[in-house]
């Protein structure tokens, strides 16, 4: 092997690195803060505080998504990209359009759906029931630990095995 060549490999190895590096620190940040809240949701009382904490583990847990994919796409520029991700289609043209397979995520997707639909829910309509109870009021829709904890679950394999195809 000539000296470009070894420079070229060594060069390579410190980008694939320095992704990792970059990953670990901007994901894995909004990963614990999520699993704070859902353990910290799973023993509190009342419930509608327990299911609020929740759901801002639910935010949490999505926007840690996004930025994974924005990341991906650019370490550089992950926080001025305005690129959503509201479901699983947009995310296989993006994984796709980055040259990086959907087969080994899509298994996923039925459970990375309900975070998207359910973090839809959350932010635009409050988590709020459709219909009202006797009082005349929207009851918030209830939100379970263990559906949070899979989710929370789901985006630890699917970031973990995107990010396989960037090392």
């Amino acid at each position: 092997m000539d000296a470009p060549e070894q420079e070229r490999l060594v060069d390579e190895l410190e980008r694939q690195r320095a992704f990792i590096d970059g990953y670990n620190d901007y994901i894995a940040t909004n990963l614990r803060r999520a699993e704070d809240l859902i353990r910290f949701g799973e023993n509190c009382r009342p419930s509608q505080i327990r299911d609020d904490i929740l759901r801002a583990a639910v935010v949490f847990l999505h926007a840690t998504l996004e930025d994974f994919l924005r990341y991906i796409r650019s370490p550089e520029d992950a926080d001025s990209d305005t690129r959503r991700f509201s479901t699983t289609g947009r995310i296989s043209q993006f994984l796709s359009s980055v040259q990086i397979p959907t087969d080994d995520v899509q298994k996923l997707y039925p459970s990375l759906d309900e975070l998207m639909q359910r973090r839809h829910q959350i932010v635009h309509r409050g988590d709020l029931k459709p219909t009202r109870n006797q009082e005349g009021e929207r009851d918030p829709v209830p939100i379970e630990a263990s559906k949070v904890t899979e989710w929370f679950e789901t985006v630890i394999n699917f970031t973990a095995t995107v990010a396989q195809y960037k090392l």
